[in-house]
């Protein structure tokens, strides 16, 4: 069985931005922000931005989070909660996403 591709180019894209510019926001943590995909029982995913304060993945805080019925709607609506953050683009001196 071939394996689909599951995210879209333009979405890579963004999720390249969104991991960037969470990294640049918090340059200090002792390991780098990163994004979490799961399946839930509920036949849905769940996808989260997170930062860590502590080595090895300790520590973690969730930024952002959505849930979709697809990896594509679950992290298309956490690019569009990034997106929707006040001031980001201007925080890091870019462009919005």
């Amino acid at each position: 069985m071939a394996v689909k591709k599951v995210v879209k180019k333009d979405q890579k894209k963004n999720l390249e931005l969104v991991l960037r510019a969470v990294s640049e926001l918090y340059p200090f943590d002792r390991t780098s922000p990163g994004i979490v995909l799961s399946y839930l029982k509920n036949e849905n995913f769940y996808v989260s931005l997170c930062r860590y304060s502590g080595s090895f993945g300790n520590g973690k805080m969730v930024l952002l989070n959505a849930q979709g019925d697809t990896i594509d709607t679950a992290l298309a609506e956490l690019i569009s909660k990034w997106q929707g953050r006040k001031n980001a683009a201007n925080e890091l001196g870019v462009e919005a996403i």
